[in-house]
């Protein structure tokens, strides 16, 4: 399950991993419900970090088939998708 996976296997700075596990953050489940403001306050980072640290810790999905256009009409879930709303950014 991805949710399993540590912190440490993510596509993270090694600043961003060791304060993730300082602050007690070992699992992508452990991201799974934090709020952007909330991790950037815990582990003492901007928003936009926060926002990368935990959009890193989303599961990649499927790569789709190209369409005549050349994109797969696929995109990242949104902030409200993610649980999370604007207010949060």
């Amino acid at each position: 399950m991805a949710d399993r996976r540590e912190v440490a296997s993510l596509p993270l700075k090694k600043s961003h991993v060791q304060a993730l596990l300082r602050s007690g953050f070992r699992t992508v489940h452990d991201l799974k419900v934090t709020r952007i403001s909330d991790l950037a306050e815990e582990i003492g980072v901007g928003h936009a970090e926060a926002k990368e640290i935990l959009e890193a810790s989303l599961p990649v999905p499927p790569a789709m088939p190209s369409t005549p256009h050349g994109t797969s009409g696929m995109t990242r879930p949104s902030e409200s998708v993610l649980g999370r709303t604007a207010q949060d950014m």
